[in-house]
């Protein structure tokens, strides 16, 4: 056992096996096993303490060990099991010589222990296995699931590994994709802080099988953070909006790139410390080819909660939800309130195709979130939500900010993207992070997920970091089948490995990342990924990750420890709110509704008419039996109408035009 060993030296042995499990690894200080092209596995006490400890430095003269030698503590051999993941044009299952391959696809390996594995960018795998052992090869085609209309063989392959040393060639996968361009975009940042220059990401995707041509990106910034440079050429296509367009010109299939934005949070308004800003991105043409994964039961609606959340006055607080389908929604769905982190108010909804329903809530200085059930519908949305804070309170101290974090997506398509993060000063440039980060001090999150992990990396040293390494083990709660990298700040490369432990290692190569004395700005980097919890976790289950981050030969920077605890539990609030419905019919323009703001709602005295323009100048007043008591021609701009007369009680106001048009909502008198 040598349980005090401190030193192994074993390069240059032509090695095939070697165990080092001593019970006591942590007490090496010394351990190199390069030089051996025939070890393909090398045991260990804990494979995620080798990984950390014992780093590979394959860019220097030597390494601790060979780059296709991995750390297990189970045993696993030196015989290969390789082949390729490849577009199968014509469906006959044989891998042509011009048939292209297909990256990212996770190869999975079931036998005695189980190894994973991902497909590069030629779409070459390739696993190091035990033996004469059988295995089952198979690929989590979820990876691809906006291309995939089916795969083979679709009940894997079995293999023996045969004798020692003996390769398995040719353990091939067809995929029969869709014949399209699938265009996608992801936008990512690692930090927004006050009066400082940060640096935003987005990367732009063809997952699909043909090239697409004439493709633009648009990318749309918040209030407080302004556009300062691009590597891209652009034009600014909207002044009000902030909205800038980039011409990609033509992306060929499965390909990608990355536009490098320089922006800055304003200076001079402490008060926006700790607010959320959301950037969005979106990409064009979209697709028209991604079939739905499964429509059974499909109404062909399709719910969005819209973008235009407003503090309206200074007691509402307003949302809307939108059916953009092509089809009525056949059954009823809930929507929530959430009041900071805890549920307020619960209603359900049934709208038509093409319908509005627009919501009006009490606003009080909490953090409001708006979300409805997920629409019965071909995978690309997530949870359709969106929050809103600072409304209800004039003092920026009364106002509740950071409660919730959005997910990187949510509600939203495969070609449009949204990153929303936290304004600061201050900040750990080193760290993981989990959005949704939880809510309550045990950071509860949704068993279903997604959880979207960022690794943020910087250079604080003296010099520049040629080559940049992250080594992420991921949790054995969180499901390897929905795994999605979304964006990074820089090219890279990543592996999947491991057998009992999954390894995740994003290496940057040849980044030169200077450091932050040099250059403030272009020293930081990040990689952020999607996964989501296994199916069935046990309800309260605590999920916990970290990271090490290698500079070059450097000892390992560790990352903090995210936390979050798996569980469907709704924290219910003892606010007291009052909220109101308005259906929007068809035949009024959309934008002339949402341009008419009538507020407070409830009211004592008086409500304000504000926004509406000449062509719906009428406003009348009902009670719920339908008598009229109150009509009054209104103007432009802003109009203030008598209601102290009225005893308290629910009351339906109609907004009409000459055209018999009108629209209508409850309001409340206290």
């Amino acid at each position: 056992m040598l349980p005090l060993l401190t030193s192994i030296n074993c390069r240059k042995n032509s090695l095939v096996h070697l165990d080092v499990r001593n019970g006591n690894n942590s007490l090496l200080t010394a351990f190199t096993a390069d030089g051996n092209s025939d070890l393909k596995c090398i045991l260990v006490d804990d494979p995620w303490y080798a990984a950390v400890n014992f780093p590979d430095k394959p860019y220097l003269s030597y390494g601790i060990k060979d780059d296709l030698a991995q750390y297990t503590s189970v045993a696993c051999g030196n015989n290969i099991i390789s082949g390729k993941v490849y577009h199968d044009a014509d469906t006959n299952c044989i891998k042509d010589g011009t048939e292209q391959g297909v990256p990212n696809v996770i190869v999975k390996v079931d036998g005695p222990n189980d190894f994973y594995s991902n497909s590069n960018d030629t779409g070459y795998y390739e696993i190091f296995v035990d033996s004469n052992t059988n295995y089952q090869i198979s690929v989590i085609a979820d990876t691809v699931e906006t291309l995939i209309k089916g795969y083979c063989p679709v009940a894997g392959i079995a293999v023996n590994s045969g004798s020692h040393k003996a390769v398995s060639g040719d353990v091939n996968f067809g995929m029969d994709l869709n014949l399209c361009a699938v265009l996608s975009t992801q936008i990512a940042t690692c930090m927004l802080r006050r009066c400082y220059k940060n640096k935003v990401g987005v990367l732009y995707e063809n997952v699909g099988s043909i090239t697409q041509f004439n493709v633009n990106v648009y990318v749309d910034f918040p209030e407080y953070i302004k556009f300062i440079s691009s590597n891209y050429d652009y034009t600014l296509v909207d002044e009000e909006e902030d909205i800038y367009q980039f011409n990609i010109d033509s992306v060929e299939a499965f390909s990608r790139g990355v536009i490098y934005i320089v922006d800055s949070v304003i200076c001079g308004m402490e008060e926006i410390r700790g607010r959320m800003q959301c950037i969005k991105s979106w990409i064009t043409p979209p697709s028209h080819c991604i079939e739905p994964l499964d429509t059974t039961g499909w109404d062909n609606s399709n719910v969005k909660v819209k973008e235009n959340a407003n503090c309206l006055g200074d007691s509402l607080v307003g949302f809307t939800l939108k059916n953009n389908g092509l089809g009525d929604m056949t059954s009823s769905k809930e929507y929530r309130l959430y009041y900071d982190d805890a549920l307020a108010y619960k209603g359900t909804y049934q709208l038509m195709a093409q319908d509005s329903l627009l919501i009006y809530s009490t606003a009080d200085g909490s953090t409001v979130r708006f979300e409805t059930d997920e629409i019965d519908r071909f995978s690309g949305d997530y949870l359709p939500a969106i929050n809103i804070e600072g409304c209800g309170s004039s003092n920026p101290s009364d106002t509740s900010v950071g409660v919730w974090a959005n997910p990187l997506e949510n509600g939203l398509d495969i070609d449009v993207s949204e990153m929303c993060i936290y304004i600061s000063d201050s900040y750990d440039p080193n760290d993981k992070q989990v959005s949704p980060a939880g809510i309550t001090e045990y950071n509860y999150v949704p068993e279903k997920g997604p959880l979207t992990y960022t690794i943020r990396f910087q250079n604080t040293g003296t010099a520049e970091a040629y080559n940049v390494y992250l080594v992420d083990t991921l949790s054995d709660q969180l499901d390897l089948s929905t795994f999605k990298i979304r964006g990074a700040s820089h090219e890279y490369t990543y592996k999947i490995e491991g057998t009992d432990q999954i390894v995740l290692t994003f290496t940057f190569a040849n980044i030169n990342l200077p450091d932050s004395t040099t250059n403030e700005v272009e020293s930081h980097g990040f990689i952020i990924y999607t996964i989501s919890p296994i199916k069935g976790i046990t309800p309260g289950t605590v999920i916990e990750n970290y990271a090490d981050i290698f500079f070059d030969y450097n000892s390992p920077i560790r990352t903090n420890v995210t936390s979050v605890t798996a569980i469907d539990t709704v924290i219910i609030s003892n606010a007291v709110i009052k909220v109101t419905e308005s259906g929007v019919p068809i035949g009024i323009a959309e934008s002339k509704i949402l341009d008419i703001n009538i507020y407070p709602n409830p009211t004592k005295d008086y409500i304000f008419i504000e926004g509406n323009d000449q062509e719906f100048n009428e406003l009348q007043i009902y009670d719920v039996n339908g008598r009229l008591l109150i009509s009054q021609l209104i103007g432009e701009g802003r109009s203030q109408i008598d209601v102290s007369k009225l005893v308290a009680g629910v009351y339906i106001i109609h907004v009409a035009n000459d055209k018999d048009q009108s629209y209508s909502f409850k309001m409340v008198k206290e």
